[in-house]
């Protein structure tokens, strides 16, 4: 997460978008790959996991993923929402940070800086 949102800018997210509250956060990824990410949780997992984060589960979208999928799978992303007992909300972030943080690392490996 620390790759698309410092943890300063979840904070701030996690207060504008849940009200301060416990936040699990999530990529468009943990969306898209939902059932290699989530390999062998059952429901019983789920319920002791994701509803002490009562703010929800933000998803920090770099490429307006969910977007498409919310539109094009509605009842998929809804039943991704009831299974982890907790609402998906997404939010869109700039890539700018990533690029950045990969930029610094091309730069020292060039620079011979490690």
């Amino acid at each position: 997460m620390d790759m698309l949102a410092s943890e300063s800018e979840r904070n701030r997210i996690a207060e504008e978008m849940a009200g301060g509250e416990p936040v699990w956060w999530m990529t468009s990824g943990w969306i898209k790959f939902r059932k290699e990410v989530f390999k062998g949780w059952d429901q019983g997992l789920a319920n002791e996991n994701f509803p002490k984060h009562t703010g929800g589960a933000i998803v920090l979208d770099g490429v307006g993923y969910l977007d498409d999928y919310m539109m094009e799978h509605p009842e998929e992303f809804l039943e991704y929402s009831d299974w982890m007992g907790i609402p998906i909300i997404p939010y869109p972030v700039s890539l700018d940070r990533f690029k950045r943080l990969l930029a610094d690392q091309v730069d020292k490996l060039h620079n011979g800086r490690a």
